[in-house]
């Protein structure tokens, strides 16, 4: 400790001193972020659509029967999972009867933005089944509220450590597509930090012990993640193995927008895996009632923040004792 004549240990030295080096992060990175107004401007037109074809009192099949297209194709355009063609805009508006011309103008206008390709689709050949979708919705999302029951969440991962977790989990990936599907996290914890979103982050203590890769590389990602507890738009939880949990649940994610209107999307899984998108406002709503009594269950972020620290100085006296 400072003043005692003994080292200050790395990861208390981490926690002290990582304000600045976040600072100096987002200013580093202010100019790099784009907006993400396709996801944005898939949400908006689908849930407007749906109002309208509700409105109307015309049934899904329906109406997808009269647009030539599948009912499921209709479906994920109104949940905004799907980018919807201008000209299906048009017909649907002409069958809804709305004819005034600024509607009709600001909603097609919206199904051209929501088309234009994000920066995930550069990725498209390494990522899970529903995973674009979900790299979508966050990039527009105000802030994030997830929890992972199995291994440090995305948004704090290390280097080393994601492209270890990414061999266990997808151990049929060559080593360049390990490395581009690692390298992702990087585009989304820019992202966050250059647009100043929120995240509350919950990982089950489990997540912490389980070595990925090795003990070294657990090593640096306990100091990795000590210094992200610093980061003032992150709100860092750990749910303890010594408490009883309030529920038994795997990882899932809660996504909130700025837009007025937008309601929050959900999602199961990790891009490790097929991600499930929940639109449901039942659904989506009993998953934030799931995160909240996990967040009363697990440490406050203060003594979060010092049990990894204390996990982070345990593991680098083990490696040096080895």
């Amino acid at each position: 400790m400072p003043g005692t004549g003994s080292p200050e240990p790395a990861p208390a030295r981490q926690l002290r001193d990582a304000p600045a080096a976040a600072a100096q992060s987002a200013a580093a990175g202010k100019n790099s972020a784009e907006l993400p107004a396709a996801a944005i401007s898939r949400l908006r037109p689908g849930a407007e659509l749906r109002r309208l074809r509700d409105a109307a009192a015309l049934r899904l099949q329906d109406v997808a029967a009269a647009l030539e297209v599948a009912p499921s194709t209709l479906s994920r355009i109104e949940n905004g999972l799907a980018p919807a063609r201008a000209s299906y805009v048009r017909d649907m508006l002409d069958i809804y009867g709305v004819t005034d011309d600024g509607h009709r103008r600001r909603l097609t206008d919206m199904a051209r933005d929501g088309r234009r390709a994000g920066w995930w689709a550069d990725y498209d050949d390494v990522l899970a089944t529903g995973a674009g979708t979900y790299l979508g919705l966050e990039s527009a999302a105000r802030s994030v509220r997830s929890f992972s029951a199995l291994a440090v969440p995305d948004l704090l991962q290390a280097d080393d450590y994601a492209e270890a977790l990414c061999r266990a989990a997808c151990p049929y990936l060559d080593a360049r597509q390990v490395r581009t599907r690692a390298g992702l996290k990087n585009r989304r914890q820019e992202a966050r930090r250059d647009l100043q979103r929120r995240a509350h982050l919950i990982a089950d203590e489990a997540a912490l012990l389980r070595v990925i890769g090795s003990p070294p590389v657990m090593a640096r990602q306990l100091d990795h993640l000590t210094a992200a507890c610093a980061d003032p738009m992150l709100t860092i939880q750990v749910l303890p193995l010594s408490r009883a949990h309030p529920i038994l649940a795997s990882s899932f994610t809660v996504l909130s927008f700025a837009e007025p209107g937008t309601p929050d999307v959900a999602c199961r899984g990790d891009i490790h895996g097929p991600v499930t998108i929940v639109r449901r406002h039942q659904e989506v709503a009993g998953l934030i009632d799931a995160f909240k009594a996990l967040a009363q269950s697990a440490l406050p972020p203060l003594e979060s923040a010092g049990l990894i620290m204390r996990l982070a100085e345990k593991k680098a006296t083990r490696i040096v004792a080895d």
